[in-house]
């Protein structure tokens, strides 16, 4: 797939919020993350400490265990996913489920995507890039769309400034004593 060299140069730089109650998983994904050259890595060890930080901070993708105590990683799933300001942050849970029910359910309760424990290195590298490239495409997408639509929008007001109102085209017509076969009338 094509990727526009911005969306290549952002995807380092995207904040990422590593959400586990083991503080080994929580180092282990920072070391391979740093790694391979992301700068912005937040940790939580909890559901709770999780939901502050994604209050306060501007976060591309949520790397969230299940398992915690207190508040289980699909409460702070829904969390996200029923407040409008992260209903659209990307997820990629860390289970130690095998269960294909249980893995559905996950997915059902708003995960984007998930990685089964013990850690596959290059599967989690590529499933969070895979993740990070669609927000930021959709967000490129969406920020052309916004500004297109503003720019049809004056072009529709410049046409309009171009056509002289209906008051004008009668009195034309009158004063020259000719009738316009073509005119557009607002």
């Amino acid at each position: 797939m094509y990727l526009p060299q911005s969306i290549i140069d952002a995807i380092p730089t995207c904040h990422i919020l590593i959400v586990d109650d083991d503080e080994m998983i929580r180092q282990f994904i920072d070391i391979l993350l740093e790694g391979h050259g992301y700068k912005n890595l937040h940790h939580a060890e909890n559901g709770w400490e999780a939901l502050e930080i994604i209050k306060t901070t501007r976060l591309d993708c949520l790397i969230l265990d299940i398992n915690m105590p207190g508040m289980s990683g699909q409460d702070v799933m829904r969390h996200v996913r029923n407040s409008p300001s992260t209903e659209d942050l990307p997820i990629l849970v860390v289970t130690a489920h095998d269960d294909r029910q249980e893995r559905n359910d996950i997915l059902n309760s708003g995960a984007s995507n998930l990685i089964s424990k013990p850690i596959n290195q290059d599967l989690l590298l590529k499933r969070l890039s895979s993740l990070l490239e669609r927000k930021l495409m959709i967000e490129k997408l969406s920020s052309y769309h916004e500004r297109l639509s503003q720019e049809l929008t004056l072009a529709a007001r410049m046409q309009k400034g171009l056509i002289p109102p209906a008051e004008t085209i009668d009195q034309i017509e009158k004063q020259y004593a000719v009738k316009l076969a073509h005119a557009f009338r607002p």
